[in-house]
């Protein structure tokens, strides 16, 4: 049995690169000054790669890492983030099992938030780059806009939480 990937985990390893200036080389922007020491840079680009082979080694048989769809679409974040795409075999598994939650009519199927983990796993799957995909994310794109809140929309426009987003339940 595998362990259970924790969430500060993958929030960590997703805040950590971006902040400490390490992005795959074809998105550096090789004339803007470094973030950090290298150093530092070296350090934290070691740990990104330490944390990245565990959930290579940790990843489920079936490509995820948890029951949550959302969890193992964050994790695929995590691997497009540092430059892997559709091509690499963990990558290629996780997202096996993003589409097997694919619905045409409702985008990614979740039994708790359908529009989370669709919206995730839409970032995932966008992100891994793979053209056979495309469709699936329009549709999905497709679903999170209608769930968009509109100015028809029966909820109290007065609100501060209303501002033309989501609901944060939509099953």
């Amino acid at each position: 049995m595998r362990r259970r990937v924790p969430t500060v985990a993958v929030l960590l390893l997703m805040l950590v690169a971006p902040i400490a200036g390490v992005v795959p080389s074809a998105m550096a922007d090789e004339t803007a000054p470094p973030a950090v020491d290298d150093d530092i840079r070296q350090r934290v680009l070691d740990s990104v790669i330490k944390g990245l082979d565990w959930y290579a080694e940790t990843q489920n048989v079936d490509g995820s890492w948890s029951a949550s769809v959302g969890v193992t679409g964050f994790i695929v974040i995590c691997f497009t983030g540092a430059g892997y795409d559709h091509t690499n075999g963990t990558v290629q598994r996780a997202l096996g099992h993003l589409r097997n939650f694919y619905n045409d009519d409702t985008g990614i199927l979740a039994d708790t938030f359908p529009n989370y983990e669709t919206a995730i796993s839409l970032i995932a799957m966008a992100g891994a780059g793979d053209p056979e995909d495309a469709d699936k994310l329009e549709k999905m794109a497709g679903y999170l806009r209608q769930l968009q809140f509109s100015d028809d929309s029966e909820y109290n426009k007065t609100e501060p939480w209303y501002q033309g987003g989501w609901p944060n339940y939509a099953g």
